[in-house]
This record gives structure tokens, C-alpha cells and sequence, in this order.
């Protein structure tokens, strides 16, 4: 198999004192013709952006939420939204709706896209995994529908239901999306998920997959097979000015040079 770029990522929380600190260390590894930083090299490059090492880890107190970057996730739920009113907010990011299964395209996903992009907050694009239908034709679908372009984040598969079959049809099947979008992408997808849906599948071999988790909790609890979150899920209730109906709410775990430096796209 071609070697992907690949991004592993560890947070961990000890208690002292009654204060919570917090250790992130995203560890990369880049696909072969980029570049990849030896032990020695103070900066590292990822998909042509030069940022020092010190960047992707905060070794420091976590006081509360204003630590992290914060931004939403959206389809046609929340209707047609005011994206200059949202970037007034402060949100630094967005993840649209594009596909769902092998035929569906999410009603706002192309004002959603193109508005983001113009209003200057950073995108990201997923899609609605659904088990029960051919992974690979939901990885072309999908593929399809973007044009590859996922904007300057990268591409996220959301796995959240069984769909009438067993646990290991949905290994087989997620194993199989990720894999097609990989290869023809040179990409790796995050995998959106929770702790509750993932526990049943009983599985830990996906840590090689960033993690976006959807956790409603004040301390999020880790899947099986992750050691760390890269992006947080923590409310499906939020209220953002420019969207009329409640939104999900989602922390990034690094700096804003971190975030840039996510992005698979070609520019």
C-alpha cells in the first residue's frame, strides 16, 4: 500500500492540585516526495506549510474553553446560513455537509462551501456513512460531489449508526471508504464518531485515523483504539449568530498554525 501522510496525535490529562493539564503532541509523518522532518529538525512541513515543531504541542495549564480554536459543523438542518455573520463570531472553522450513501447531496452543502470560503473561515467537508450500502461507491459519490476538494481541512467520514447490519459488516465496509479515499485522495480522512456507537463495535484498530469525536461531556471519553481527540464535538445545542437553528459546536485541540497546517487540498 502507498504510504500516506500520517498524523498521530496524543492528549492526556493528569489531575494536581485541582488543575488540569493538558499535552498534546501531534507527531507526522509525511508521505513520501513531501518532506519528512527528521529528529534533529526544528521545523517540519506539512503539505507545503513550514511551521516550527513548537507549534503542534502546548505543553501549558488548560483554565477553561478559550484554549482551544472553536468552530461548527453544518448541513441542511440549519437551513441557509448568514456565514459573514457566523466569521463575525470568532469561529475559525466549519465542517459542511456534502453526501450521504451513494446518491444524496446535502440541499446546502454548495452555498455552504462556496459562502465559507468567502466569508474566510476555514472549511472542512464530510460525509454520512450509511453501512448498509457499498463503501466504495459511497467513496466515489462522495469524491465526486467535491471534486476532491476539501477545502483547507481535510475530508471527514461521520460514522454514527449500524443501519440494520452487524458490527463487523460496519468495520468491513468503513475499512473499505477509507481506504478508497486514501488512495486515490493521498489524503487520510478523519473518522467522526462517538464513544457510545464505537464501544459496540468493539474494535481498536483505527487509531492510525485522526479522531473528530461527538462527546456532550465536561471530560470526553476516548474510543478504543485513539489515545486523543484532534477535534471535540462537546454540544449539538449552539447558538450562533447568522444560523436560526441550534448547531453543533466543535473545539480544535492545537493553535491556529496547526490547524492551517491540516489541509490536503491543492491549492
Amino acid at each position: 500500500m502507498t504510504e500516506f501522510q500520517k498524523i498521530k496525535h496524543t492528549f492526556a490529562f493528569t489531575n494536581k492540585n485541582t488543575k488540569a493539564w493538558g499535552v498534546l503532541a501531534l507527531c507526522v509523518t509525511l508521505h513520501a516526495g513531501k518532506v519528512a522532518a527528521s529528529p534533529n529538525n526544528t521545523k517540519i512541513t506539512i503539505n507545503n506549510h513550514e511551521i516550527s515543531k513548537n507549534m503542534l504541542q502546548k505543553e501549558q495549564p488548560i483554565h477553561s474553553s478559550e484554549d482551544y480554536l472553536k468552530g461548527i459543523d453544518v448541513s441542511h438542518y440549519q437551513g441557509k446560513v448568514d456565514w459573514h455573520k457566523v466569521a463575525s463570531t470568532g469561529v475559525h472553522f466549519a465542517f459542511v455537509k456534502a453526501t450521504q450513501g451513494i446518491h444524496t447531496i446535502d440541499k446546502q452543502y454548495h452555498h455552504n462551501w462556496h459562502q465559507t470560503k468567502k466569508a474566510g473561515i476555514k472549511r472542512g467537508v464530510y460525509h454520512y456513512f450509511d453501512p448498509s450500502l457499498d463503501a466504495q461507491q459511497q467513496a466515489k459519490h462522495f469524491l465526486s460531489t467535491t471534486q476532491h476538494d476539501f477545502g483547507e481541512l481535510p475530508p471527514v467520514i461521520d460514522i454514527e449508526a449500524f443501519e440494520n447490519v452487524s458490527a463487523k459488516q460496519v468495520i468491513d465496509e468503513l475499512k473499505l471508504f477509507l481506504s478508497h479515499v486514501s488512495e486515490t485522495t493521498m489524503c487520510k480522512p478523519i473518522i467522526y464518531t462517538s464513544p457510545g456507537f464505537w464501544s459496540q463495535l468493539n474494535d481498536h484498530e483505527f487509531g492510525e485515523y485522526a479522531l473528530w469525536l461527538a462527546e456532550y461531556s465536561v471530560k470526553p471519553r476516548i474510543p478504543d483504539g485513539w489515545s486523543s481527540w484532534l477535534f471535540w464535538q462537546y454540544s449539538s445545542k449552539g447558538k450562533v449568530h447568522g444560523i436560526n437553528s441550534p448547531v453543533d459546536l466543535s473545539y480544535f485541540s492545537s493553535s491556529t498554525q496547526a490547524l492551517e497546517a491540516l489541509s490536503c487540498s491543492k491549492q
